[in-house]
Formats: structure tokens, sequence, C-alpha cells
């Protein structure tokens, strides 16, 4: 902006009812001036907090819970015979809260003990979550209302749109409390896999070869795990004797391939996740003890190098300490002389290796007393094939995050990318430009991306107009009954400003082989 432009003052306008029915209050004032704003958070900072902190906000419900609470609204709106089915009065509240209380409870309340007891095992109190909702959903109608004396936006004020409501306000969860989190489902799946195993190889459909006389569960769970872990030693197999057999042997395999893929891909995502960051600094600081360190002044190619080096570093050290924990074990087996399972370091060493790696050549006899500690050790080999393979997909991503930190990193100075930032051409770059510049240069979104936005932006506002207006948003309410979330900058005489998003998309592809060429250099 240049010291002759008039300065202008601009507002952030939450016009929706994602504002209007939800949160805790922090974005009860429906207008933020850009001058309120820190210098160190610019508006389209705030906006993405904003976005992100409402989105954290939301109430947990069961899916019970959901279904009833929109069951009961639509049941309201078709009583009253409102215009619409999406949307009911805000006066309906106290009627909501009966009706979604009877559906709730079905004429039945569980004692107060009862309902301690299923809480205390992760059980939610339906009854307690559906108040919840209609007491969140009574106090941003409330809110609501007063910013309506603000803006004098009335045509939302007293209508509740509820589905809106359900969908920004609300995150829906699994009514069994261990089916909530991936990898307690994960760890349910391989449990009942391994449970189901014995159960049926040793009386559904008996295999003498899974189940023998001795030891029986024990050679079966040996065989679930070897299976689920692809191993294959070939030291136990599937009866062949006849076709049936072999048909069942054939699907346990395919089984167990979608419960390793599952599961395993679960508890793989679980630990990177968890323990990445913890492994990543730890290599991080050897570096610098080494002399291998992160500065700002780094060239591209020292930092793809510490990047290699930590990542490498990382995947060694599990393979080092996930063998040695197979060689000592083996090595205890070994105490008990016998010439048939007698081996060496070396061949301990070897025989951890083909395991770890999912080979299994088979060519090693084993004591049979070690398949009690093999149950175990074939699973822990395939999570780690599955977090060196998944380390190794990061590897690549981070290498290429680098180059293109780098590449946006020398902004300052590469003018010609700064150029091609100035979308508007009117010599300046703002901070909508440069956001949106920025993340296509580093790969966070491709044009693919722009197209749907921009179709919701024509959708509101006309394919001829330059900006959305309150009365593009009240035809919008009119004509399709819905109240979508809109968040754009206000100008002082009232109109939303044309996103920079528009003018964006016919440069998306020149830019991005700008700043490609830029990473290549």
């Amino acid at each position: 902006m240049t010291s002759d432009e008039p300065e202008k003052t601009a507002e952030v306008a939450e016009v929706s009812f994602e504002d209007s029915v939800g949160g805790k209050g922090e974005f009860e004032n429906a207008s933020l001036s850009l001058e309120d704003v820190s210098d160190k958070q610019l508006g389209v900072q705030a906006l993405a907090n904003q976005i992100a902190s409402r989105r954290a906000d939301r109430l947990p419900v069961t899916y019970g819970v959901f279904v009833a609470f929109l069951k009961c609204c639509k049941r309201i709106a078709k009583e009253r015979n409102y215009e619409t089915l999406n949307k009911i009065k805000s006066t309906d509240m106290i009627k909501l809260r009966e009706e979604l209380t009877k559906e709730i409870t079905k004429g039945r309340i569980l004692p107060g003990p009862v309902r301690r007891f299923t809480e205390f095992f992760g059980f939610r109190d339906e009854l307690r979550t559906a108040n919840l909702l209609v007491d969140r959903a009574e106090r941003r109608v409330e809110a609501m209302a007063e910013q309506h004396a603000d803006f004098r936006l009335s045509f939302l004020e007293g209508w509740f749109y509820y589905r809106d409501f359900a969908f920004y306000h609300t995150v829906t969860e699994a009514t069994l409390p261990w089916t909530r989190n991936e990898l307690s489902v994960a760890l349910t799946k391989t449990l009942l896999f391994f449970l189901g195993t014995p159960i049926f190889f040793c009386y559904i459909s008996p295999d003498e070869n899974i189940c023998p006389a001795e030891q029986g569960w024990l050679n079966s769970l040996y065989f679930a795990s070897k299976t689920m872990s692809t191993v294959g030693y070939g030291d136990v197999s599937v009866d062949r004797s006849t076709t049936w057999k072999v048909f069942v042997g054939t699907m346990y395999m395919i089984i167990a391939l979608l419960v390793t893929l599952s599961s395993f891909g679960a508890v793989v995502q679980s630990g990177v996740s968890k323990y990445n960051g913890f492994w990543e600094r730890r290599m991080v600081e050897f570096a610098d003890l080494i002399g291998f360190k992160k500065t700002d002044d780094n060239t591209l190619h020292s930092r793809i190098q510490l990047v290699k080096f930590c990542k490498i570093g990382d995947i060694t050290i599990k393979f080092v300490i996930v063998n040695l924990i197979g060689v000592f074990a083996t090595r205890l087996f070994m105490l008990r002389e016998n010439e048939d399972w007698s081996w060496s370091w070396m061949e301990s060493f070897y025989w951890a290796v083909q395991t770890t790696t999912t080979i299994g050549y088979g060519d090693m006899t084993k004591n049979p007393d070690q398949r009690y500690f093999d149950i175990f050790y074939l699973i822990l080999g395939t999570y780690f094939v599955g977090a060196a393979l998944s380390n190794i997909t990061e590897l690549n991503q981070q290498l290429l995050d680098t180059r293109r930190f780098f590449a946006w990193d020398r902004l300052q100075s590469n003018s010609a990318m700064f150029r091609s930032m100035d979308i508007n051409k009117d010599g300046t770059v703002d901070q909508y430009e440069f956001v949106l510049a920025s993340l296509i240069m580093l790969d966070k979104i491709e044009p693919a991306d722009v197209d749907p936005i921009i179709k919701k932006y024509r959708d509101l506002c006309g394919n001829d107009s330059t900006c959305i207006t309150t009365t593009d948003l009240e035809a919008a309410v009119d004509s399709a009954g819905d109240n979508e979330s809109i968040s754009f900058e206000m100008d002082a005489d009232g109109n939303l400003e044309k996103p920079v998003w528009d003018k964006a998309k016919d440069t998306l592809k020149r830019f991005r082989s700008s700043h490609r060429n830029s990473i290549e250099d």
C-alpha cells in the first residue's frame, strides 16, 4: 500500500451459523478489527487460529445422540410447519430439550450408581451429553442475538440452523469406549485373531499340523503370529489333504493379511506419531555433538545431509536394538545343549535378521520352547518393518519439503519470486497474497484445491459480482436454507471484498512453474 492511498479499515465478518451456534464464546464479537490484532498475529493468522480453535472446541457426542438430535429438530420443524425443515425457532429450545430427553431415555432412566459405573469404564451418559448439546445451542443463539444488534443481520435472527450446528460444533464418536481410538481397535482385532486361531483349528475345524495333541494352543498361537507377520518359516502349515482344508488355509491367509494391514498400519502410525519426535530430537542432539549443527546459515546440501543423517540413524538404531533382542533371546534358549539346535552367535544374528525383515527362509532348526518367544518377536519384527517403511517414506517427503522450504526461505533475495506473488500487479504483496503463494510454493495446496473454493464463492456472489454482500448471504439462506461457514474481509462500505483466491487461480500454474525452477537452481 502506497502512502497516497487512503487507509482502509478492514473487519473480519463471521456471518454464519457456524459462529452463531457453537464454541465457548471466544468469537462472540462479530467483528475483529485488523488494527486490534497484534503485530505478531495478522488478520489471516487470527482467522486461521479462530477456525482451528473452533474445531478443537467441538462437543463429542455418540452417534445415538447425534441422530436423536437431528430427528427431534426435524420433527419440531415439521410440527410448526416451517418453510424448510433444516431450521427451527430459538423459542423452540424448551420443546427441543423435552423431545430429546424422551428420545434418548425412551421413558427409562438409569439409576445413578449404574450411570457412574458405566462412566467409569468410558461410556458416555447420553442424557447428560444431550443436555450439554442443547445448552451450547442456547448460549450461541443468545450470543448471536447480540451480534444481530451490531450488524443488523435480521435475516438470521431467531432461527436455529440445527444441521449446521450438528456439523460444525459436534464430533461423533463410537458408543463403545475401546472403539474410539484406532490403536485400541487395532489391538482388539489382533487379539481376536490370535484367540480365534486356536479355537478354529483345535475345535471347529481340527488340524493336527497346527493344533497337535501336545502344546496345541501354543503351536496355534505361533502359527497365527507367523502368518500375520508374513515370515513363513515353513515349519507349521495347514493340512492340504482335502480341498476343503486347502480352501480354509487360503481364506485364513487372506484374513490374516487384512488384519495385518489394518491393525499394524494403525499401530505403526500411533508409534511414529508418539515416539518419532523423541528419537529425532536425540539424533539432532547427537548430530550437534559431532559438529553437524543445524543453523539458518546452512546450505541446502548440509540441510539435506542432516535430514538423512537423523532419519537413517533412527532406522539403524531401531534395527540394531530389535535384532540384538532376538540374538540374546536365542542365546538363552541355546543354554540347553542339543546338537540339533546349537547355533553360533553369527547364526543367531542371521536368524534374527531374517525374522525382523519378515523374510523367514525356514532353514534354521529351533528349540521348540523358543516358540513362546517367537509369538511376540514375530509381531515385533513386523512392527519394525512397517515403521521402517514409514520412516523411509517420511524421509523422501522431508527431503522434498527441505528443498521447497529452502527455496521459499530465499524469497528476500529472489525478486522474480516476489513479483510472482503480486497477483494484483499493484506493486505490493499483502498478507493474503503472501500466504496463498507460500502455501502453493511449499506444496501445501494444489490448484485443484482452489476450484471448490472458487465455485462456492461464485455460488454466493454470482459470476458477474466482484464481492459478496450481506444481500447475497440473505438470498443464499432464503434459497437453500443452509447458512454455511463464510469468513471474509468487509470494507468500509459494508461489502465483502473479493478474495484473492479468485484472482490467484489463473496464476497458479505460472507461479508453480516459477518456484519449481527456483528449487532446481
